[in-house]
């Protein structure tokens, strides 16, 4: 049982990391504006879902196509169901959210392996939010370009990796990133590509 939990605390820390990076395509990968519009709205949700749930929102996954989001997970309350489903219809471009959400025990409950993981997973909680926020407003300063940056936080340090294609785009990055609340600092590990 012990081995599950700690199976399952690592699904759930990799899923709050994910969210951050989640928009993030391999380099080389031609993207489109499409592309762009719907990582930037789903991470919006996502960042949205986080501020305003906390800890409820980590079982909730957010897909999103065109106006449309799909949110699925598990929840423990009928009330954090409606509300992530008000929050989600509440971000800008949002028009319909398809909610997938089930209602019941999650495997975090008290006093189980899982539940003090969770303890440390709210801790990098903030990280993960402060990382949806800057790779969100890459998307909407930056663009397409934005998909070859990678994005890492640890208490309000941010490093940026990955390549862009001239040193314009790479000052627009750090600056963009640098202006983003709750960055204290920026770790630069961008490079212009040849």
């Amino acid at each position: 049982m012990f081995g599950q939990g700690r199976v399952w605390m690592v699904l759930l820390v990799c899923g709050v990391s994910a969210a951050a990076s989640a928009i993030a395509l391999p380099e080389g990968v031609p993207g489109s504006e499409g592309q762009v519009a719907d990582a930037l709205l789903e991470t919006r949700v996502r960042a949205s879902l986080l501020e305003h749930l906390r800890k409820d929102a980590i079982g909730i996954e957010v897909g999103a196509l065109g106006s449309r989001v799909w949110l699925r997970g598990t929840v423990e309350r009928r009330a954090t169901e409606e509300l992530a489903e008000q929050v989600a219809l509440a971000v800008p471009g949002v028009r319909r959210v398809v909610n997938r959400i089930a209602v019941g025990p999650r495997p975090d409950s008290p006093g189980t392996p899982v539940a003090r993981g969770v303890e440390d997973a709210e801790l990098e909680l903030a990280d993960g939010l402060l990382e949806l926020r800057v790779k969100a407003r890459l998307l909407e300063h930056v663009g397409l370009d934005a998909f070859s940056v990678e994005v890492e936080a640890t208490e309000g340090v941010v490093s940026l990796a990955g390549k862009v294609p001239d040193p314009i785009r790479r000052r627009l990055v750090l600056d963009v990133a640098r202006s983003t609340r709750g960055v204290h600092r920026i770790v630069d590990l961008l490079r212009v590509s040849s």
